[in-house]
């Protein structure tokens, strides 16, 4: 195992989303990048994330000895979950849910600590506090714990993303035809979600992977950079066109991280002439999915949504497309057609994706 460097850009990602816990009076929008790091992480060398410790204290970035990183090891999984006002206080702020994170504060946690010379340390979803350092009720015990618990968000793909039901306007009375109670629609939105996340994520990661590659004189894959001439009217191996990639990259980037933030609302099913700010009265007709309006952060669905469960991860990433970046469909300029960026996406992760295409031309 191996402690990350006290410099490490995760280290100010979770300083700065910790400082940001507590200035909230309550629950509002959660970028997961800070802005001044991101940079700084592009270039960052991370370690694998289960052999990674991350820790508060004033050292960092050196072997754990065998000794200790055996009894890390034979301690996680153990531990007790956040519970009661403590975990709402968090999840709420975080937009996430950390029923899976456990929590270290017993005799074995408070030497492991101190051999670590650690305030706290965290491991995949286990969290070990020093002697005295877990106290939640206090200002200082949030800012750390809340510190502790992006750690778990960096290291864990297991921590589920939350869409908070106050975000659901039938949470109360869910959903006829699909036969749905408010919970089950609240859930079905989260896997939407969270399938969402992790199709965006893998188009980032492997593009901003390939672009580097392509910098670097190495050549493009042929497969890739096929469906990225296809969707987006780029190519890697032309130098010209490097830059509107990694705008491509940005814009993915922030559609990710807005799904990850549980900022959006959700309207379980439209009809006919709905308003909302800043568009024109629109309706659920025809091949419709969803709509949304740029800079507001309602999504409606249709019918078609609920009839089309392999389409629903698709169609909330979409959206976002049009909420932060106005894209038309009628855009002929692939890279900024949220039809075009959806398909990528889904291509990259190997889904056919039919019409929600620009392979023919943009949409």
């Amino acid at each position: 195992m191996t402690v990350g460097a006290v410099n490490d850009p995760m280290e100010h990602e979770a300083d700065a989303m910790a400082e940001r816990v507590m200035r909230m009076q309550e629950p509002v929008m959660v970028q997961r990048k800070c802005a001044h790091c991101e940079k700084e992480e592009e270039q960052a060398h991370r370690k694998p994330m289960s052999t990674l410790i991350q820790m508060k204290g004033d050292e960092g970035g050196f072997e754990v000895p065998e000794r200790v990183s055996s009894q890390i090891n034979a301690a996680r999984g153990g531990g007790s979950t956040l519970t009661g006002e403590t975990k709402s206080f968090m999840e709420s702020r975080f937009g996430n849910d950390f029923s899976s994170v456990k929590i270290h504060t017993d005799a074995n946690a408070v030497q492991l600590s101190r051999q670590l010379n650690a305030q706290a340390f965290t491991v995949g979803n286990d969290v070990f506090f020093n002697e005295g350092k877990f106290t939640p009720e206090s200002d200082s015990g949030k800012r750390l714990l809340a510190h502790e618990l992006t750690h778990t968000m960096q290291q864990s793909g297991s921590v589920r993303r939350l869409v908070n039901d106050r975000n659901v306007t039938c949470r109360a009375t869910g959903l006829i035809s699909p036969n749905l109670t408010g919970a089950e629609v609240v859930q079905a939105i989260a896997d939407a979600d969270a399938e969402a996340i992790r199709i965006l994520q893998n188009a980032e990661d492997t593009l901003q992977n390939a672009l580097n590659d392509a910098i670097a004189g190495n050549p493009a894959d042929p497969a890739l950079n096929l469906i990225l001439r296809e969707e987006l009217g780029l190519d890697l191996d032309n130098a010209g066109n490097r830059r509107q990639i990694q705008v491509a990259i940005t814009r993915i980037a922030r559609v990710r991280t807005t799904l990850e933030s549980g900022y959006l609302r959700y309207m379980c099913r439209g009809g006919n002439n709905v308003n909302l700010v800043g568009c024109a009265a629109t309706s659920c007709d025809g091949d419709t999915f969803a709509f949304a309006c740029p800079g507001n952060r309602l999504v409606v669905l249709c019918q078609n949504f609920w009839d089309s469960p392999n389409e629903r991860a698709g169609t909330i990433l979409h959206e976002v497309f049009h909420i932060w970046f106005d894209m038309d469909h009628g855009n002929q300029t692939k890279s900024a057609n949220a039809t075009c960026l959806e398909g990528f996406a889904r291509r990259v992760d190997g889904q056919a994706v039919g019409d929600f295409s620009c392979a023919a031309g943009a949409h």
